[in-house]
Protein backbone atom coordinates (compact mmCIF):
# COMPACT_ATOMS: atom_id res chain seq x y z
CA UNK A 1 0.00 0.00 0.00
CA UNK A 2 2.81 2.20 0.78
CA UNK A 3 4.18 1.98 -2.34
CA UNK A 4 0.91 2.20 -4.41
CA UNK A 5 -1.85 3.43 -2.59
CA UNK A 6 -4.35 2.64 -5.24
CA UNK A 7 -3.97 -1.19 -4.99
CA UNK A 8 -6.30 -0.53 -2.32
CA UNK A 9 -9.54 0.17 -4.20
CA UNK A 10 -11.10 -3.08 -4.66
CA UNK A 11 -10.60 -3.83 -0.86
CA UNK A 12 -11.59 -0.39 0.32
CA UNK A 13 -15.06 -1.75 1.40
CA UNK A 14 -13.82 -5.36 2.77
CA UNK A 15 -11.26 -2.98 4.52
CA UNK A 16 -13.45 -0.71 6.20
CA UNK A 17 -15.84 -3.36 7.16
CA UNK A 18 -13.40 -5.47 8.88
CA UNK A 19 -12.51 -1.39 10.72
CA UNK A 20 -15.85 -1.55 11.60
CA UNK A 21 -15.35 -4.94 13.11
CA UNK A 22 -12.32 -4.14 15.44
CA UNK A 23 -13.71 -0.80 16.70
CA UNK A 24 -17.08 -2.42 17.97
CA UNK A 25 -14.64 -5.29 19.72
CA UNK A 26 -12.39 -2.73 20.82
CA UNK A 27 -15.06 -0.44 22.44
CA UNK A 28 -16.76 -3.39 23.85
CA UNK A 29 -13.39 -4.40 25.68
CA UNK A 30 -12.39 -2.61 28.77
CA UNK A 31 -8.76 -1.15 29.02
CA UNK A 32 -7.23 -4.33 31.24
CA UNK A 33 -8.92 -7.51 29.75
CA UNK A 34 -6.61 -9.54 27.76
CA UNK A 35 -6.13 -8.63 24.05
CA UNK A 36 -7.15 -5.29 24.53
CA UNK A 37 -3.60 -3.72 23.50
CA UNK A 38 -3.59 -6.86 20.81
CA UNK A 39 -6.78 -5.19 18.97
CA UNK A 40 -5.52 -1.76 19.90
CA UNK A 41 -2.28 -2.49 17.94
CA UNK A 42 -4.53 -3.99 14.73
CA UNK A 43 -6.58 -0.95 15.02
CA UNK A 44 -3.95 0.92 14.58
CA UNK A 45 -2.30 -1.37 11.35
CA UNK A 46 -5.69 -0.71 10.03
CA UNK A 47 -5.74 2.87 10.51
CA UNK A 48 -2.20 3.22 8.96
CA UNK A 49 -3.21 1.38 5.95
CA UNK A 50 -6.68 3.87 5.32
CA UNK A 51 -4.78 6.54 5.58
CA UNK A 52 -2.13 6.08 3.18
CA UNK A 53 -4.85 4.95 0.72
CA UNK A 54 -7.75 7.20 2.01
CA UNK A 55 -7.81 8.75 -1.60
CA UNK A 56 -8.50 5.73 -3.04
CA UNK A 57 -11.17 4.76 -0.54
CA UNK A 58 -14.30 6.30 -2.23
CA UNK A 59 -17.72 6.31 -0.98
CA UNK A 60 -15.48 4.38 2.33
CA UNK A 61 -14.12 7.39 3.00
CA UNK A 62 -17.55 9.02 4.54
CA UNK A 63 -17.69 5.69 6.75
CA UNK A 64 -14.11 6.42 7.97
CA UNK A 65 -14.38 9.71 9.13
CA UNK A 66 -17.38 8.42 10.96
CA UNK A 67 -15.25 5.95 12.56
CA UNK A 68 -12.90 7.70 13.40
CA UNK A 69 -14.99 10.17 15.45
CA UNK A 70 -16.59 7.34 17.25
CA UNK A 71 -13.22 6.31 18.15
CA UNK A 72 -11.81 9.39 19.16
CA UNK A 73 -15.14 10.28 21.76
CA UNK A 74 -15.61 6.48 22.87
CA UNK A 75 -12.09 4.73 23.15
CA UNK A 76 -10.97 4.42 26.45
CA UNK A 77 -7.09 3.90 25.04
CA UNK A 78 -4.49 6.40 25.84
CA UNK A 79 -2.13 5.00 22.66
CA UNK A 80 -5.23 4.89 20.19
CA UNK A 81 -6.08 8.29 20.88
CA UNK A 82 -2.47 9.39 20.86
CA UNK A 83 -2.69 7.87 17.46
CA UNK A 84 -6.13 9.58 16.11
CA UNK A 85 -4.24 13.04 17.45
CA UNK A 86 -1.29 12.21 14.96
CA UNK A 87 -3.65 11.82 12.43
CA UNK A 88 -5.37 14.55 12.77
CA UNK A 89 -2.17 16.39 12.81
CA UNK A 90 -0.83 14.62 9.64
CA UNK A 91 -4.14 15.73 8.25
CA UNK A 92 -4.19 19.16 8.79
CA UNK A 93 -0.70 20.29 8.48
CA UNK A 94 0.83 18.17 5.47
CA UNK A 95 -2.11 18.95 2.82
CA UNK A 96 -1.82 15.79 0.58
CA UNK A 97 -4.19 16.95 -3.00
CA UNK A 98 -7.13 17.74 -1.35
CA UNK A 99 -7.66 14.18 0.67
CA UNK A 100 -8.81 13.96 3.11
CA UNK A 101 -11.31 17.29 2.60
CA UNK A 102 -11.07 20.44 4.90
CA UNK A 103 -14.77 19.31 6.47
CA UNK A 104 -13.75 15.63 7.05
CA UNK A 105 -10.54 16.72 8.97
CA UNK A 106 -12.76 19.28 10.91
CA UNK A 107 -15.34 16.33 11.72
CA UNK A 108 -13.01 14.95 13.52
CA UNK A 109 -10.65 17.57 15.22
CA UNK A 110 -14.59 18.78 16.50
CA UNK A 111 -15.14 15.36 18.20
CA UNK A 112 -11.45 15.53 19.78
CA UNK A 113 -12.67 18.17 22.02
CA UNK A 114 -13.89 14.84 24.26
CA UNK A 115 -10.22 14.86 25.24
CA UNK A 116 -11.02 17.28 27.76
CA UNK A 117 -13.65 15.32 29.89
CA UNK A 118 -11.24 11.95 30.03
CA UNK A 119 -9.68 12.72 33.43
CA UNK A 120 -7.38 15.91 34.35
CA UNK A 121 -8.16 19.05 32.14
CA UNK A 122 -4.22 19.55 32.19
CA UNK A 123 -3.68 16.07 30.77
CA UNK A 124 -0.98 15.97 27.77
CA UNK A 125 -3.56 14.23 25.27
CA UNK A 126 -5.88 17.53 25.89
CA UNK A 127 -2.67 19.72 26.40
CA UNK A 128 -1.69 18.36 22.76
CA UNK A 129 -5.06 18.68 21.12
CA UNK A 130 -4.77 22.58 22.24
CA UNK A 131 -1.34 22.84 20.90
CA UNK A 132 -1.93 21.40 17.77
CA UNK A 133 -5.46 23.70 17.42
CA UNK A 134 -2.71 26.41 17.74
CA UNK A 135 -0.66 25.53 15.28
CA UNK A 136 -3.38 25.06 12.58
CA UNK A 137 -4.44 28.50 13.38
CA UNK A 138 -0.77 29.86 13.13
CA UNK A 139 0.06 27.67 10.05
CA UNK A 140 0.04 30.79 6.72
CA UNK A 141 -1.41 28.42 4.69
CA UNK A 142 -4.56 27.59 6.65
CA UNK A 143 -5.43 31.10 7.42
CA UNK A 144 -8.70 32.03 6.72
CA UNK A 145 -9.72 28.56 5.17
CA UNK A 146 -12.46 26.62 5.67
CA UNK A 147 -10.82 24.28 8.21
CA UNK A 148 -10.34 27.17 11.07
CA UNK A 149 -13.41 28.82 10.57
CA UNK A 150 -14.77 25.47 11.64
CA UNK A 151 -12.65 24.86 14.43
CA UNK A 152 -13.49 28.66 15.75
CA UNK A 153 -15.03 26.78 18.96
CA UNK A 154 -12.15 24.64 19.51
CA UNK A 155 -10.12 27.80 19.45
CA UNK A 156 -12.31 29.45 21.86
CA UNK A 157 -11.71 25.97 24.20
CA UNK A 158 -7.90 27.22 24.13
CA UNK A 159 -8.63 30.73 25.90
CA UNK A 160 -10.29 29.28 28.52
CA UNK A 161 -7.30 27.02 28.62
CA UNK A 162 -6.36 25.55 32.47
CA UNK A 163 -2.82 25.64 31.49
CA UNK A 164 -1.60 29.51 31.88
CA UNK A 165 1.10 29.58 29.39
CA UNK A 166 -1.29 28.22 26.85
CA UNK A 167 -4.48 30.37 27.44
CA UNK A 168 -1.98 33.02 26.96
CA UNK A 169 -0.81 31.71 23.45
CA UNK A 170 -4.45 31.60 22.42
CA UNK A 171 -5.43 35.11 23.47
CA UNK A 172 -2.57 36.94 21.88
CA UNK A 173 -3.58 35.35 19.24
CA UNK A 174 -6.95 36.64 19.17
CA UNK A 175 -5.74 39.86 20.48
CA UNK A 176 -3.82 39.77 17.00
CA UNK A 177 -6.76 38.77 14.93
CA UNK A 178 -9.64 40.66 16.18
CA UNK A 179 -9.11 45.05 15.75
CA UNK A 180 -8.95 46.73 18.91
CA UNK A 181 -11.80 49.32 18.40
CA UNK A 182 -14.55 48.74 20.28
CA UNK A 183 -16.92 48.69 17.62
CA UNK A 184 -14.83 45.45 16.32
CA UNK A 185 -14.82 44.00 19.29
CA UNK A 186 -18.17 43.97 20.15
CA UNK A 187 -18.84 42.73 16.71
CA UNK A 188 -16.46 39.60 17.02
CA UNK A 189 -18.74 38.82 20.53
CA UNK A 190 -21.97 39.18 18.90
CA UNK A 191 -21.10 37.43 15.72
Amino acid sequence: VQVSAERIQPFSGALVKLLSNKIKDHLQSSPGSTGHETLVRLLIAILEICQIAITYLGEQRKVLVNMLSLLVEKSKSGTLCRYLLEVARDWALHRRDGDPTMKEQAIVLQKMMYFEKRGERGEPLFQSYLELIYEIYTEPTLRRSDLTTRLEQQFLLGCRAADVATREKFMDLLDASVPRSLFSRLSYILG
